[in-house]
């Protein structure tokens, strides 16, 4: 149980990370969402 807890953090810590860093959006923009606004992170 334990296991699958700091699995499910770590995800969501690397998913956030992702986010703030504008990675979906960059990623998005490589397969042609780059029109999906709400994958841009607010900080840039």
């Amino acid at each position: 149980m334990v296991k699958l807890l700091v699995l499910a953090a770590t995800g969501l810590v690397v998913l956030v990370t992702l986010y703030l860093l504008n990675g979906f959006h960059l990623m998005a923009g490589f397969v042609g969402l780059g029109g999906w606004a709400w994958l841009q992170s607010p900080l840039f």
